[in-house]
C-alpha cells in the first residue's frame, strides 16, 4: 500500500506539472519497481542489522513501579524516512526474513541490557510466523542457557488478533516459553478475538486491554462488564492487566 500511494503521489505531481486537465496513468511496471526497491531496502536492513531502536512512550507500570518498556525498532528507507513497521514486517515475512529480523532485535536488546543496569523488562514484539519457527525456538533456548541473567529481563509480546488467527502456533509457543521461564504479554486484547475460557488453558503473564474496550466506558454497561470479567480473570490467574484507564475503571466499582 505504501509503495502504491507513493506512485500515486508521483503521478499526481507529474499531472500538475502538465497543468490543465492532465492525467498520468501509472504502469504496473512502475509499481513493481517501487515494490522491488522497498523489498531490497528491507532485505538490506535485516541482513546488515542497520537499524536502531527506541521505547514507545506507552510504558507499562503497576502500583507506580515500572514493570516493562516496549521496544520499538526504528526503520528508515534510503531517504531517511521512517518505514511503517507493519509494512516492514509484511515484506520481511514475504521474503522469509522475519525470523532473522526478530533475532536481530533480540540481540540488540541484549546488548542494551548488558550496558545498562535495569530492573524492568523489555517487551519485544514478534512476528506470528517467527514463533512457529524451530530455528528461532532453538535460538531462544540457547540464549537462555548462555545468558540467563540477561534473558530474565526480556519478554515476548503478541497481539490478540495474531494469537487468535494462529491459535495452534501461539499455544505451542507459549508452552515452550513457559518451560524457559520467559514471560508473555498479549496486547490489544479483546475477548471477541480470544475468549477468556480458551485463554485459561494458557499461562499468560500480562494482558493489555485494547483501547476500544476502555474508551467511553463510563456510560457503556457492556464494556464495563467485559473489562470487569478480564480484571477478575487476571486476579484469578495471576495475570497483570494493563490499560491507561484501568485505574479509573477499578475505582468505579464496575
Amino acid at each position: 500500500i505504501d509503495s502504491i500511494m507513493s506512485s500515486v503521489e508521483e503521478a499526481y505531481k507529474s499531472a500538475v506539472l502538465r497543468k490543465i486537465d492532465c492525467s498520468v496513468i501509472i504502469k504496473e511496471s512502475q509499481i513493481q519497481k517501487e515494490i522491488s526497491k522497498l523489498e531490497e531496502k528491507v532485505k538490506s536492513i535485516i541482513e546488515e542489522s542497520t537499524f536502531d531502536f527506541d521505547f514507545v512512550f506507552d510504558s507499562y507500570s503497576f502500583e507506580d513501579k515500572l514493570i516493562m518498556r516496549e521496544l520499538k525498532p526504528i526503520l528508515r528507507d534510503s531517504n531517511g524516512n521512517i518505514l511503517p513497521i507493519g509494512s516492514f514486517i509484511a515484506i520481511s515475512e514475504k521474503l522469509d526474513l522475519n525470523k532473522e529480523f526478530d533475532k536481530n532485535v533480540i540481540l540488540k536488546a541484549i546488548r542494551f541490557i548488558e550496558k545498562k543496569v535495569i530492573e524492568y523488562k523489555i517487551a519485544i514484539n514478534l512476528s506470528i510466523k517467527t514463533i512457529s519457527n524451530i530455528e528461532f525456538i532453538e535460538f531462544i533456548t540457547n540464549l537462555v542457557e548462555i545468558k540467563p541473567n540477561i534473558l530474565k529481563h526480556i519478554l515476548f509480546s503478541i497481539t490478540s488478533y495474531s494469537a487468535s488467527a494462529y491459535k495452534v502456533e501461539f499455544t505451542e509457543f507459549v508452552k515452550k516459553m513457559n518451560k524457559l521461564n520467559i514471560e508473555i504479554l498479549m496486547k490489544r486484547f479483546k475477548t471477541k478475538e480470544f475468549p477468556l475460557e480458551e485463554l485459561s488453558f494458557l499461562k499468560i503473564d500480562y494482558i493489555k486491554i485494547d483501547k476500544d474496550l476502555t474508551q467511553n466506558i463510563h456510560n457503556n454497561l457492556i464494556k464495563k462488564h467485559r473489562v470487569k470479567n478480564i480484571v477478575i480473570f487476571g486476579e484469578l490467574n495471576n495475570i497483570k492487566i494493563w490499560q491507561k484507564m484501568l485505574n479509573q475503571i477499578v475505582t468505579m466499582n464496575i
